[in-house]
């Protein structure tokens, strides 16, 4: 079970790293 929730933590980590990305690239292309 531990493992389990460690393995959805993971996932949801790696799906929120591209959208953190491409939010940074719209602020950043917003700014410059």
């Amino acid at each position: 079970m531990l493992f389990y929730k460690r393995q959805q933590k993971m996932l949801s980590v790696h799906l929120l790293v591209p959208v953190l990305n491409s939010l940074a690239l719209g602020l950043g292309n917003r700014f410059l």
